[in-house]
């Protein structure tokens, strides 16, 4: 009866001494400031031909200053769109998370759902397109996930 009693105790002590968990810092996924890399190879965006669709046509263009997670600034260069379901990018990072900037030429694809799709090694990243916006998700392997928001240069 008293360890119950003790018990109860310890547990209501606890429960009382709980506090509400701290709110997520709030991060800004679109930085106006954002560099990532100069890129020296041709980025000249390519017309998608009439045959594709509207919503896979509309990735077509520079997308900028996004920022994984409010930090590591991204842009995607949406150069070209083909008929197959596939397109060429120039996908580019600002220096952070120990690294140097990169860009990197990649072949990505459509999926069902018309969101564009980007594989390298154990990272997926996932683009979709939200009211003029480009959202992206990137996860690595099964245990990190991060987010940016792309806009269009214009």
């Amino acid at each position: 009866m008293r360890t119950t009693f003790s018990l109860l105790v310890g547990v209501s002590f606890l429960a009382a001494c709980a506090r509400e968990p701290e709110p997520e810092p709030v991060v800004e996924l679109v930085q106006e400031d954002c560099y990532t890399v100069d890129v020296f190879s041709s980025t000249k965006v390519t017309a998608p031909a009439d045959s594709i669709s509207e919503a896979r046509r509309a990735f077509a263009g520079v997308w900028e200053n996004g920022a994984w997670n409010g930090s590591h600034c991204h842009d995607l260069y949406v150069i070209e769109i083909n008929e197959d379901g596939s397109a060429v990018v120039i996908d580019t990072h600002g220096p952070g998370n120990g690294s140097d900037a990169t860009a990197f030429r990649r072949t990505a694809t459509f999926d069902e759902a018309d969101r564009l799709v980007i594989v390298s090694g154990n990272s997926q990243r996932v683009y979709e397109l939200v009211e003029g916006e480009l959202h992206a998700v990137e996860r690595v392997g099964k245990s990190r996930e991060r987010r940016a928001i792309l806009t269009r240069r214009t």
